[in-house]
């Protein structure tokens, strides 16, 4: 099916066969943003409507043919190219490979094969475009990666020299703070290698959720505890459950642990000491909510910045993974809320099953 509106740069020098082949192309719906002649022409054109698809003729007017045109639009714009031509023999068609066209169709030609070939070569461009985006992305983990590895390595490194060192020569309670000091880089690492395993998992093709059934009461009753204890007395978390539904869910608990611990560690990032967390669990009819709330408004640049950006996409990619939702809200100078929408299945008791 053809994408309404999509802009198509025709170059070729015959003024009739362009007219000719822009109106049957209208009528499938594509927008003809200009026609030209020269290769010179098509550049500039290109440049200035950002065709989302380039047809053209390889044998062009002036000094530049349409070969040397459509290398100079993909290499500049990663526009794709259809070359249609008359002429077939090999030294033309080996030309116009090595110029990594997306089509190629010899004139005289019928308009289903034309339409056929730009299809399929709008389908690859999109594609490729999307292995691109989903390469950087990953690029731009792995950096973060590297970097959050290096600062918790660093300090058990560092804190091990001292300790090899001058230990003979502290207190107890020198070389208990040292000693301190390496537990938490190490539980950071952990934490990170878990952050990994969570990314691979969710991105990974077909991986469906392990989902059990369980009392989410319980389960985040617990989880609040635990987190609790863990934070002592630098923060406090408030635990604020809603049920409208029986509690008993079906849902991936791991997933959901990860989850829950990942926004609270979030919030904790940015509130002062001593703050009130707020874990509100809303369980409705047929979707579960959980909110996370922290006493900052919390701007978008220090949501994006190192470390964080990949703990807020790890997030995301588990929850739509489930076909769920998360956003953002924030009360400006007030708090920041990070809310998670996750659909519920029925459990056999509420279905009769």
């Amino acid at each position: 099916m053809t994408t309404p509106n999509t802009k198509v740069l025709i170059v070729e020098d015959e003024i009739l066969a362009a007219e000719n082949l822009a109106t049957k192309l209208r009528k499938y719906g594509y927008h003809i943003v200009d026609m030209v002649d020269t290769g010179d022409r098509a550049i500039v054109s290109a440049r200035e409507s950002q065709p989302d698809i380039v047809l053209m003729d390889i044998m062009l007017k002036g000094h530049m043919d349409g070969i040397c045109a459509a290398n100079h639009i993909y290499d500049e714009w990663g526009i794709p190219i259809i070359y249609m031509t008359a002429f077939s023999d090999v030294k033309t068609v080996e030309r116009a490979k090595h110029s990594s066209p997306y089509g190629y169709v010899v004139k005289p030609f019928r308009s289903t094969e034309l339409m056929a070939v730009m299809e399929i070569a709008l389908n690859q461009h999109h594609k490729l475009q999307h292995l691109q985006t989903l390469g950087a992305e990953r690029a731009d983990l792995l950096s973060v990666l590297a970097h959050d590895f290096r600062n918790p390595l660093s300090t058990i490194m560092m804190a091990s020299e001292m300790l090899e060192l001058k230990g003979d020569g502290w207190n107890q309670e020198e070389r208990r703070k040292r000693i301190q000091r390496i537990k938490t880089a190490v539980d950071n690492l952990t934490h990170l290698l878990e952050d990994v395993v969570m990314l691979s998992r969710a991105e990974a093709k077909n991986f469906q959720p392990d989902a059990i059934t369980f009392n989410i009461l319980h389960f985040c009753g617990d989880l609040v505890k635990n987190v609790q204890m863990n934070w002592g007395d630098d923060y406090e978390l408030r635990y604020l459950p809603l049920l409208q539904r029986s509690a008993l869910v079906t849902l991936d608990a791991r997933w959901l642990s990860y989850i829950i611990n990942s926004l609270l560690s979030l919030a904790v990032k940015f509130a002062p000491l001593g703050s009130v967390i707020d874990l509100q669990l809303s369980a409705l009819a047929d979707h579960l909510i959980l909110q996370v709330t922290c006493p900052v408004a919390i701007d978008d640049k220090f949501l994006a910045r190192q470390g964080t950006n990949m703990g807020v996409s790890i997030i995301e990619k588990l929850v739509k993974a489930q076909q769920g939702e998360m956003i953002v809200d924030r009360i400006p100078y007030t708090s920041t809320t990070f809310r998670v929408r996750l659909p519920l299945p029925l459990t056999a008791q509420e279905t009769g099953v």
